[in-house]
């Protein structure tokens, strides 16, 4: 992107930071004024393993995670999180005490499903979220109900931000929440006030990052 952009560091410390461009942005469920670039803390091992460590910090040794499922392409990530989690001694319910990491793959009508090659790793599993970013809750929503449908347990949601503090009263834990960007807005596409005000969209932000219009 050409868009001058600002470095934020996320409050949990852990020295993991993203590229923040202010602008005018769609993404498939709304409009946003922020596009959150986490190409790097995704895909670059030592952001990722941070951020993973950040993300584990959130959990108790209580916690029953058999498997990550990750979403947005974070298994980079998803795979660092199941390191940092087995490390603290997390417990397992698997026969082999250890957690998967997977993804769900999308049908041609749209849906998240899981292949059968993949079912046992949700089936009577107890299932953690890593999303990349919540904004709307959406994803996350038919995240949950695509993981119910295997037969999985929610062991909780994660993200690397999240605009939501809970998704049906499952608390999100996040990297990076609003309180770290000041002034980001979130709406409707019938309720944008750059639409409104006739300011251009810069650009589609997608789960695999940013398309310039």
């Amino acid at each position: 992107m050409d868009s001058k952009y600002t470095k934020v560091e996320s409050s949990a410390g852990y020295g993991i930071a993203l590229r923040v461009y202010r602008g005018h942005f769609a993404t498939p469920q709304a409009h946003v004024n922020c596009y959150l670039d986490m190409t790097d803390i995704k895909s670059r091992e030592t952001e990722a393993q941070r951020l993973a460590k950040a993300l584990a910090g959130h959990y108790q040794t209580s916690t029953l995670i058999d498997t990550i499922v990750c979403f947005e392409d974070t298994d980079v990530v998803g795979a660092y999180l199941a390191e940092a989690l087995t490390h603290a001694g997390f417990q397992s319910m698997n026969l082999h005490q250890t957690i998967y990491v997977t993804h769900p793959q999308n049908s041609t009508g749209g849906q998240m499903i899981f292949l059968d090659n993949q079912k046992h790793m949700i089936s009577g599993k107890n299932v953690l979220l890593l999303m990349s970013a919540i904004s709307t809750g959406h994803t996350a929503d038919q995240a949950l109900d695509c993981v119910r449908y295997y037969g999985g347990q929610i062991a909780g949601i994660c993200s690397i931000f999240s605009g939501v503090k809970s998704i049906e009263n499952i608390p999100v834990a996040a990297a990076f929440t609003e309180a770290d960007l000041p002034g980001y807005g979130v709406y409707k596409p019938n309720e944008c006030p750059y639409c409104h005000a006739g300011t251009k969209i810069d650009g589609m932000v997608v789960p695999q990052g940013f398309i310039k219009l």
